[in-house]
């Protein structure tokens, strides 16, 4: 059910009207949404609620036993745990054939006559977000620095929250958690933005971007070898255009269907190709995945507090890890290695000059 469809507007509807009948009930509407938000998912696949469930209830039940564990070696486990499982199903769905054809092309370069055979492996909706959200609450939880959510159907309203589930903004419990307890109200200025923003992501996705794909996108990368080289830089451009709206449109109309309810989502794009420096665009690109990357891999890894040598290694490390979140595919591990050499390049010029 995707958001600029008329299946997408009934539903929002029918829980907009139900959601501000119920505002009163604290548990009722938060209970509803959560049952609308499993509704919503399992609208593109049933069995994919399954994983969602299964993901939801570890976490829940994960940072719980973190919080009552008595030594910080019991809190260590239960976070491994966490750790351990959201990433070995990520990787299960989205990377299996990916490692199995790397690892078959490796080896047929040393001899052996391996057949690669790809797996008919579906990529649940939405994983990739929705991991990222169970396991940054879980580290949080580790470090104090949220309390943990004992009632199960408050976190499983934040994981599962239709809005942002499919394709994000990555939301933090600690952005979101706190909205859940308050009364929902909009302000009339609120409503107007919400509006506004549904109203230009469909703009962006349904005539813009769709338009762009059909027109010229998908007749260069179908018949490459028949183009000149200026219809193909057209094409890639455009593809990037295409790209950026597809992505931000998603993202404006998740902000604004939740600032409908009374919740406030981040934002997610801020227009990015108005950078001036690499840094800036992915700054402004994605903020909530480059801010997660930042804050959970690339800080504790030191950051740019250490030697050069450290922070370049963190740099490519984390965007290596950014290009294989956007794909399962070299193609994606070399715009992530690509980025990454553009990043401490920057830095080496920047230093160089200081």
């Amino acid at each position: 059910m995707s958001f600029q469809s008329i299946e997408y507007a009934i539903f929002f509807v029918v829980v907009f009207l139900v959601f501000w009948a119920l505002h009163r009930f604290g548990m009722a509407k938060i209970a509803f949404l959560c049952i609308a938000s499993w509704f919503f998912y399992a609208a593109g696949n049933p069995w994919f609620l399954l994983i969602l469930g299964a993901s939801t209830f570890l976490d829940y039940t994960v940072a719980i036993e973190m919080d009552d564990a008595k030594t910080q070696k019991a809190r260590k486990r239960w976070l491994m745990v966490s750790i351990i499982t959201n990433l070995g199903l990520l990787a299960f769905f989205k990377y299996t054939n990916f490692f199995q054809e790397t690892l078959v092309g490796v080896v047929d370069l040393f001899g052996a006559e391996w057949v690669f055979e790809k797996w008919d492996i579906v990529l649940p909706a939405g994983i990739s977000f929705y991991t990222f959200m169970t396991l940054s609450y879980t580290v949080d939880v580790y470090k104090r620095e949220i309390p943990v959510e004992r009632d199960f159907i408050r976190f499983a309203f934040f994981i599962g929250f239709f809005a942002h589930l499919i394709a994000g903004p990555i939301v933090r419990a600690k952005d979101l958690l706190p909205q859940i307890g308050m009364r929902s109200w909009v302000t009339r200025q609120q409503a107007s933005r919400a509006i506004w923003l549904i109203a230009i992501g469909i703009v962006k996705k349904g005539i813009v971007a769709d338009a762009l794909g059909r027109g010229i996108v998908d007749r260069v990368f179908e018949t490459p070898d028949l183009l000149s080289s200026a219809d193909i830089l057209i094409g890639l451009y455009t593809y990037t255009i295409q790209i950026y709206l597809d992505f931000s449109a998603y993202s404006d109309m998740a902000i604004g269907s939740a600032l409908l309810l009374g919740y406030h989502l981040p934002d997610n794009f801020d227009r990015p190709y108005q950078s001036r420096s690499i840094g800036e665009f992915w700054r402004r690109w994605h903020m909530t995945m480059s801010s997660f990357l930042r804050d959970y891999v690339y800080f504790p890894l030191v950051g740019s507090r250490g030697t050069n040598f450290q922070v370049y290694r963190n740099l490519f490390i984390t965007f290596f890890l950014i290009g294989l979140w956007h794909g399962a595919s070299w193609n994606f591990a070399l715009y992530g290695a690509g980025h990454a050499f553009a990043m401490i390049l920057t830095r080496f010029l920047r230093k160089r000059r200081e």
